[in-house]
């Protein structure tokens, strides 16, 4: 498909998926050669969320990572913080149609070199799967769903810590990024460290990077309602 074309049919995708998305719902444009290539789109609270494929999430031997160079670039981009069963993210775009179908060609490029020249279509907006015809395909129920549950637990319990630490790890907890961004493992893993730590500089690196990753996100998330 050409690249005029291309943009086209994505923007017009991407329109639909703003007009008639409900809380929650998502759009994925996959590589159909290459299924763990992939830019996809949730709505969260409201708020736009993307992810690009870190093309880590097989078995250890059939990773795939991105480039430094990839990387690099998505970082321009805003989307960061991808690695072994993890996407590189990004919170609150900008939710314009023809912003987004750029976006989502600068994001191909960037991390996988090219625009899919075959795309495959997932999203559970039946208006999505409507208008994109042949190249829609119905999502597989997630495996995760069981361990929603302990994941809400863990972003809402309160934290064991010294009072400036609980109110900043606390309001981390209550973002998008901790929500939909980061695994039941990561959670319960940061929660052990802020336990043990006396302040947000005796934190390890990865522990104070997922926890500025999360402040990223927008003010009104972060606080909660």
């Amino acid at each position: 498909m050409p690249a005029p074309d291309v943009r086209r049919f994505v923007a017009n995708l991407m329109q639909c998926f703003l007009d008639c998305a409900l809380e929650s719902q998502f759009v994925i444009l996959e590589d159909a050669d290459a299924g763990d290539e992939f830019v996809q789109f949730k709505m969260n609270h409201r708020i736009l969320y993307g992810e690009v494929g870190s093309r880590e999430w097989d078995v250890a031997e059939l990773r795939r990572p991105l480039e430094p160079e990839a990387r690099a670039l998505l970082a321009t981009l805003g989307f960061t913080h991808g690695g072994p069963e993890r996407n590189y993210i990004c919170d609150n775009l900008a939710q314009s149609a023809p912003y987004l179908a750029d976006l989502i060609i600068r994001l191909s490029v960037a991390a996988y070199g090219t625009v899919p020249a075959n795309v495959k279509v997932k999203s559970d907006v039946v208006a999505v799967r409507a208008l994109a015809g042949p190249l829609a395909h119905v999502p597989k129920p997630t495996p995760y769903s069981w361990q929603w549950s302990h994941h809400k637990e863990l972003r809402s319990t309160p934290v064991k810590a010294s009072p400036g630490l609980k109110f900043r790890v606390e309001r981390a907890l209550r973002s998008n990024f901790a929500e939909i961004g980061s695994t039941t493992e990561e959670l319960e893993a940061l929660r052990l460290e802020v336990e043990k730590a006396s302040s947000f500089e005796a934190l390890p690196e990865w522990a104070q990077d997922w926890i500025r990753k999360a402040e990223e996100g927008p003010l009104w998330v972060v606080l909660g309602r």
